[in-house]
């Protein structure tokens, strides 16, 4: 079944608050109503920067809790320390993809720690055999009917880029993300670009992970018209409309195909996260 983007935020605060409902009513047997109440107001506000590394050794149950949301909202390969500030700066200033891949999280933060733009894309080229074979693993368990007629396509792009294709495989993953987007985020750029800001201090907890997946977005759907130096980021733009084959590189289509698998995996956690959300409704 298929959800809007709409969708995103709808309901999901309440799931949240019956989530922390029991282990919170324990704790308020240990230290009562007035300590309890702004602690579970203070972790909701604090929560973006305080679940990566969280260190709380008196209350194992309300730990198992944060376990449990860093294992359902958080990028499963995020490293534990991971600074939220630096994941802005490359997912969305820099349009370069770190939710679902790399798989490796030492790998998410050697990108994260390099020291600019051109260093982090040289580093993923650099790991381009493991990233297109994170790419494959990344996609087995999207199945959902959304994207049912691209899903196909998406190893083809894959196989092209392996067989040194790059062009074809730039040229391919990005029609797949282009198209998969169609009825779920939409509109002109400036309200793409708002639905897909991610802010680490604003987006509730249960949404990091869908919001940090689409952040890169920003960058590849940014207006071009010709006339101005091509974009460094990969962009939908000069790809669909203008063919430049100066911004068909070998790092692009990399970074294309890490678009794809990142935005389809995630399309597939949305739609779960739905039905999940519809089946607690019922």
């Amino acid at each position: 079944m298929s959800s809007t983007p709409n969708d995103w935020t709808g309901g999901w605060m309440a799931a949240m608050s019956s989530q922390w409902a029991q282990p919170l009513a324990r704790l308020s047997e240990q230290l009562g109503r007035q300590w309890t109440e702004p602690l579970a107001e203070g972790l909701r506000l604090a929560m973006p920067r305080f679940v990566p590394h969280y260190k709380i050794g008196p209350f194992p149950e309300l730990k198992a809790t944060l376990d449990d949301i860093r294992r359902r909202h958080f990028p499963p390969n995020w490293p534990e320390d991971i600074k939220l500030g630096r994941v802005v700066e490359v997912i969305q200033q820099d349009g370069l993809p770190l939710v679902w891949v790399p798989r490796r999280s030492d790998l998410v933060a050697s990108v994260l720690n390099a020291a600019d733009r051109p260093a982090r894309v040289a580093l993923l080229v650099d790991h381009s055999d493991e990233l297109i074979e994170d790419c494959r693993s990344v996609l087995v368990p999207v199945t959902t009917d959304r994207v049912a007629s691209q899903l196909p396509l998406a190893p083809r792009a894959i196989d092209a880029f392996a067989a040194g294709h790059h062009e074809a495989a730039q040229a391919l993953a990005v029609l797949v993300t282009d198209a998969a987007l169609q009825g779920w985020i939409t509109g002109n750029y400036e309200a793409v670009a708002e639905a897909v800001r991610f802010d680490p201090k604003e987006v509730p907890f249960t949404l990091l992970r869908l919001q940090a997946a689409v952040a890169p977005l920003d960058s590849f759907k940014k207006r071009y018209f010709g006339e101005e130096s091509l974009p460094e980021p990969l962009s939908r733009n000069v790809v669909v409309h203008y063919a430049d084959a100066a911004h068909f590189t070998r790092a692009n289509a990399l970074i294309a195909l890490l678009l794809m698998a990142s935005i389809l995996r995630t399309l597939q956690d949305f739609e779960e996260r739905a039905d999940q959300r519809r089946g607690s409704a019922a």
